[in-house]
């Protein structure tokens, strides 16, 4: 089947997003602005806004494709020894871009950091190829239990000075393992080693949806069973953060499955539109943007401050008067610099594979 443009898309939603997210922009003093911005800043602890989604739908996406690109590599010859250490390969590759972006972010050499947004993908993406040739039953049933198992987990395991079940802010079994191995936990609440679990359902949940996008049924049928995933998810959810909070940093059950929804619902969306109803125009710049997402990524997170020095000579007196909407402006002017490098690079069909 030819490339489906709603992949692309979804893809350049997701980053898009994570670009746009914890900006650190000040009040603007326009209502419908602040708004707007409120949803791009991470929930301090327990509750869900539109920036909490963004990451879940790239480790969603990164699984969707994999069911696409298996089948490619499969129908190129190659056996599954070669595609195990081409992804064993990508993961390293990955896993080190993001102790770099770490290493920028934090100006000291960083190898391990799990909170970057690359190398929990890189773990996901290589546990979930691990089952991608397992029916879809199975990798359903296999999610299901390791989200059962962290909630387990989370509800019923105590750990010194903090009671089974607690789930305050850096105080709760997920920062207190990652203090004991790590020797460190983020202050901000943020966990790490825990989250590696439920990371890998929502990727096992994207290659779900990427086989039955795969399949030869026809749109309707496809679109039905993505829908009934999305409308169970999101539905399950809800239900679940009655007995276990959504809390993001934390990456609780009810949580997981709710993103799980979601991504399903937008990703629905996409192709319904896109594919199926052809309208492709409004799209094109998330598409732009989907087509070469991680080297986006890497690079607008270790430039983007030189980016905004560099457009502060052109806009310096533009943000004395427009003050913190000026402050925003300037991010996206870069982030639209970046859009037109890989506009570039797009028309020239240059696409950095990793």
């Amino acid at each position: 089947m030819g490339r489906l443009k709603s992949i692309d898309a979804f893809r350049g939603f997701a980053i898009a997003g994570m670009l746009l997210g914890n900006k650190g922009v000040g009040a603007t003093n326009i209502p419908v602005l602040e708004i707007f911005l409120n949803q791009f800043t991470h929930t301090d602890w327990i509750g869900i806004k539109f920036i909490d989604l963004v990451f879940p739908s790239f480790l969603f996406i990164v699984g969707v494709t994999m069911p696409f690109s298996y089948a490619k590599r499969k129908s190129m010859g190659q056996s599954s020894n070669e595609m195990l250490f081409h992804v064993i390969k990508r993961t390293i590759v990955l896993f080190l871009l993001g102790s770099v972006i770490m290493s920028f972010d934090v100006n000291s050499p960083t190898l391990f950091e799990w909170s970057s947004a690359l190398q929990p993908i890189a773990f996901a993406y290589l546990i979930s190829f691990l089952f991608i040739n397992k029916c879809m039953v199975f990798r359903a049933t296999f999610s299901g239990i390791i989200i059962i198992a962290y909630w387990i987990i989370l509800s019923l395991i105590p750990s010194p000075g903090i009671p089974a079940g607690t789930l305050e802010k850096n105080h709760n079994l997920v920062f207190y393992i990652d203090s004991l191995l790590l020797n460190k936990a983020h202050p901000d609440g943020w966990g790490t080693l825990l989250l590696f679990f439920p990371q890998i359902a929502n990727t096992l949940w994207g290659t779900i949806v990427g086989d039955i996008l795969r399949s030869d049924k026809i749109s309707y049928v496809k679109m039905k069973k993505i829908g009934i995933i999305s409308g169970s998810c999101l539905i399950a959810g809800i239900i679940m953060s009655q007995f276990m909070p959504v809390i993001m940093k934390l990456w609780t059950p009810s949580y997981t499955v709710f993103t799980i929804g979601f991504s399903s619902l937008v990703l629905l969306f996409f192709y319904c539109l896109i594919d199926i109803k052809g309208y492709q125009k409004w799209a094109f710049f998330l598409t732009v943007f989907g087509m070469n997402s991680i080297a986006l990524y890497v690079f607008h997170r270790i430039f983007e401050q030189q980016g905004v020095t560099i457009i502060s000579i052109f806009t310096g007196n533009l943000v004395e008067v427009l003050g913190q909407a000026g402050n925003l402006l300037q991010i996206l002017l870069v982030i639209f610099v970046e859009w037109l490098i890989l506009y570039w690079m797009n028309k020239r069909e240059i696409f950095i594979k990793i």
